[in-house]
């Protein structure tokens, strides 16, 4: 059984970005995997790092 893992907001962060698609598309396979995990903190590190943006 392979293991579950971890994103952190660089992932996140990425995956919203225009600034480099090719990071975008890597980050958006990455968060549609059915093993990455996201925690509350890292969601919460994100909305409030793009609502000052």
């Amino acid at each position: 059984m392979k293991d579950k893992f971890f994103c952190d907001s660089n992932i996140l962060l990425y995956a919203f970005s225009n600034q480099d698609l090719r990071k975008r598309d890597i980050a958006s396979k990455i968060l549609l995997n059915r093993k990455s995990i996201i925690s509350v903190q890292v969601i919460n590190e994100v909305s409030n790092i793009m609502l000052k943006n």
